[in-house]
């Protein structure tokens, strides 16, 4: 024990000295990792872009993703189970992470050993994020106080949060995202709702109102990336520890805007070199990648009773025959809605046997049991109030919903979801939906609707914002 704190205690001064030294200089070009573990990192590879001017918006200048060989510092906005697994992964892989709290409850604990001034955090081996399961891994994490300075020291800044949350936590970014000369990508994960678009127009009409604009009258803009679903799936077992169930072998992305993809591809097999990322054709086809509204809700529909008396229950053991096939009839009905827009999307076949690396079998059941016999299972939720409806139904589900209905491909198993669970729950879960409502989804057009996707300009509020006087001084 005497050993590991004199170590511990001379990484802490080695990583103090570069911090003293660094400062934060912007742009960041010293990486600085303690971690106290066994296992060597990850080399990642090399990439590089350069800017991409278009109509409107101006990316900023993304050749920092690769500078031989070096390693980013990472910001994480939330500090639940899949953002303490992020974490973990972007740690072991060489990255330097930070976590940060919108509401401080989620790094309380993390946070309780440190002592801090405006630039240096003091650590002591009180304050390791363990990580088990999938991986086994602890390191020490910086922790920020605010989204100012979770985006002022970071290059890269990744939502880990329920989608529930993003809205809130998109408008805190916004204006520091606007202003910032270091932080020149975010990533979405899990994307839900559209809510890159509302992440651009966010930026956008913050550097407008601000006329944060450059010598060429054009927006600095970072490129923001979503994904289909999130690299791993875990439990948090404590405010210190993680438990990571799987780490997926595929996730899908696409950026906006979508210029971007190539250099957002490498950005992202550097931070996570043992996940193949798949590009694909726009926030479209992200949204119908992301499998778990559909899939929680048969699953809590199906186990409803349980989650109302708070049994404990593996949520792919119970997902039995019937479950299995009410599943089976909603992946159906968006692999309807993708062919109708034209995007190629995985099966729900496709993603457990990836996600969870089971072989695929005719009877989603049949895999299920696989999964739990392969020890990947997970509880389900022991409480009605469970993100598998107050998050997914509205974020996820309604969307479906939507495009279906702009499609021509009615999603009647989504659509009766929904009714059902605001019959159970006693609301309106569509109106709980606060990114569709802010881009006035249900007055675009299908049209309207791809090209903003593409472009990050959305015409009803251009249009809108154009009818809005502006204020005489």
């Amino acid at each position: 024990m005497l050993i590991h704190r004199l170590l511990t205690a001379a990484f802490l001064a080695v990583g103090v000295t570069v911090r003293l030294c660094g400062a934060f200089h912007a742009p960041t070009r010293m990486h600085r990792k303690i971690v106290c573990s066994g296992t060597d990192t990850v080399t990642s590879s090399s990439t590089a872009s350069s800017t991409t001017s278009y109509s409107h918006l101006r990316t900023v200048d993304n050749d920092y993703i690769h500078q031989g060989g070096e390693k980013f510092q990472v910001g994480i906005a939330g500090a639940g189970a899949v953002a303490f697994a992020t974490a973990a992964i972007l740690s072991k892989n060489g990255h330097d992470v930070m976590l940060w709290s919108p509401s401080g409850r989620g790094t309380k604990d993390l946070h309780a050993n440190l002592s801090a001034d405006s630039h240096v955090n003091q650590r002591t081996d009180q304050t390791f994020l363990t990580a088990s399961g999938a991986m086994d891994y602890h390191f020490v994490p910086r922790i920020a106080a605010s989204s100012e300075q979770l985006v002022k020291e970071n290059q890269v800044v990744l939502i880990c949060l329920p989608a529930n949350g993003h809205k809130h936590v998109f408008d805190e970014l916004a204006p520091q995202l606007s202003i910032s000369l270091t932080c020149k990508h975010v990533i979405i994960s899990s994307h839900a709702s559209l809510g890159a678009l509302y992440l651009t127009k966010a930026v956008e009409q913050y550097q407008q109102q601000t006329q944060l604009q450059t010598k060429n009258n054009e927006l600095n803009f970072p490129t923001i990336t979503a994904w289909g679903t999130t690299v791993c799936t875990a439990r948090r077992p404590s405010g210190t520890t993680v438990d990571v169930k799987s780490i997926r072998k595929s996730v899908d992305l696409c950026t906006i805007p979508e210029q971007e993809s190539p250099s957002a591809l490498k950005l992202c097999q550097s931070l996570f070199p043992h996940t193949n990322f798949q590009p694909r054709d726009g926030l479209l086809a992200i949204s119908l990648s992301n499998l778990n509204p559909q899939n929680h809700l048969g699953m809590a529909l199906g186990n409803i009773s349980r989650m109302d008396k708070g049994e404990a229950w593996y949520q792919f053991q119970m997902t039995t025959p019937a479950i299995g096939r009410f599943l089976q009839g909603l992946d159906q009905e968006r692999l309807e809605i993708a062919r109708a827009l034209g995007v190629d999307v995985k099966t729900i076949y496709e993603h457990f046997s990836l996600s969870f690396h089971v072989p695929i079998s005719e009877s989603i059941s049949d895999m299920c049991q696989q999964i739990h016999k392969s020890g990947n299972d997970v509880y389900g939720p022991n409480t009605p109030s469970s993100r598998y409806i107050t998050e997914d139904v509205p974020f996820g589900l309604v969307l479906t919903a939507t495009l279906g209905r702009m499609v021509g491909r009615p999603a009647l198993l989504h659509e009766s979801g929904i009714m059902i669970c605001n019959s159970m729950y006693g609301c309106d879960f569509v109106a709980k939906n606060d990114l569709l409502q802010s881009l006035k989804l249900d007055e675009m057009t299908l049209e309207d609707l791809q090209r903003a996707i593409r472009t990050g300009r959305n015409v009803v509020l251009d249009q809108q914002q154009e009818r809005t006087p502006t204020s005489v001084k």
